[in-house]
Parts: C-alpha cells; structure tokens; sequence
C-alpha cells in the first residue's frame, strides 16, 4: 500500500499543555499538523472532546431533514416517518458507542434533530404544538436511550466474542456474593474525565 502524502495529516492527542514538538514525513513530504481529523467517520480532536464531531454530525442530519421537508412535505406520514428513519436517523448514531457524549448541551442538540423530525413527520408546526406528545404518539424513544441500548448490545457482543475486539485490558470480574451474578465487573479506574466517559467505564456502569 502506498499512501498519499498530500491527504496525510498529524493529530496530536494529548492533554499537556507544551506537548514535543517533532516533525514527520512521508515520502520526503512534511506532514501538516491538524487539529481535527476524520477515522472511520468519526471527528478527533486533540483533547478527544466529541463536541466537534457532534458539531459535524447534526448539521449533517439537519440539513438530510431539511432535504426531506422541501421534497416531501405533502407525503403521507408513514412515507415521511419512514424516510427520517432510513436517512436522518442513522446520520445521528453511526459510532454512537464510541462517541456517546455526556454533556448536556450535547445531548439537547442531537435531540432538538429529532424533535424537528417529528414535526415534519406530523406536519405540524404551530408553536402550541407539544412535540414531546408527538414523539410519545410515534412511540420514538430517545436518541440517549437508543446510545445506551447499543452500548449495552456491543458489551454483550464484546463479552461473547462475538467482534474483534480485545476486552482483558479493560474488563475484570468482581469477587462476587453467592446470590449475585458471575458477569459483574469492576469498574476501572479513571484518571480523567475523557476516560470515565468512554466506552468500557461507561458501560459497565449501566
């Protein structure tokens, strides 16, 4: 494989605050220092804060929905649900267990997405309009329930060997009580905010 060195870039991820300084090449090509790079869809940062990414990813989605609100405003519900579903939704979870963000301001902005979607999917915009009615008529949980959900499917997933990923670093049993389960697990220590947030912490404690 060959990479492209125009296309690479350097993320330094890090919370000092004078980090060492270096240089790298490809090629001969001095590699640019950046601080917000995309892996697998996902925006990193420096400081591995999601608010960026979160940032990218309901601009995105508001803009699918917005799409959807100008070409199919006279459809029938269940076309319109059915399009939020297959086409915004999606936008708002893709590596959602890895990115999951605790904050509340990010929390409130996936959200308001898909209280815009179940307007356009009810076509009804009138202020006195109760969105939380609408959402509860549609039966749509919460997009922070559905996180929590998938996050607790790929613990599962994890546990039985069921994807390639390598959970001993992370996961050790408790010495358990004889009336309680063998699949309880310690919940590891954290030094930072960054690393009681992610995806093992976080799910062991759900």
């Amino acid at each position: 494989m060959k990479f492209n060195a125009d296309k690479c870039e350097v993320l330094r991820i890090s919370n000092k605050r004078k980090n060492h300084e270096a240089s790298y090449t490809i090629y001969g090509h001095i590699l640019t220092l950046t601080k917000k790079a995309k892996y697998l869809g996902a925006l990193l940062t420096p400081n591995m804060s999601w608010n960026a990414h979160i940032e990218m990813t309901t601009r995105k989605a508001n803009n699918t929905l917005a799409f959807l609100r100008r070409n199919l405003h006279s459809c029938p519900r269940a076309t319109k649900e059915t399009c939020y579903k297959s086409l915004v939704r999606p936008q708002l979870e893709y590596a959602s267990t890895v990115w999951d963000s605790h904050t509340k301001s990010n929390i409130n902005a996936l959200e308001m997405v898909q209280r815009r979607a179940a307007r356009f999917v009810s076509g009804n915009y009138r202020r006195q309009a109760s969105v939380g009615a609408m959402l509860q008529s549609f039966g749509w949980e919460t997009l922070q329930k559905r996180r929590r959900q998938a996050k607790v499917i790929m613990m599962y997933k994890i546990i039985n060997n069921l994807v390639a990923i390598d959970s001993l670093p992370f996961l050790h049993l408790q010495n358990t009580a004889t009336r309680s389960h063998c699949m309880r697990f310690l919940q590891p220590y954290c030094r930072t905010q960054t690393l009681r947030e992610s995806f093992f912490p976080t799910a062991i404690y759900i």
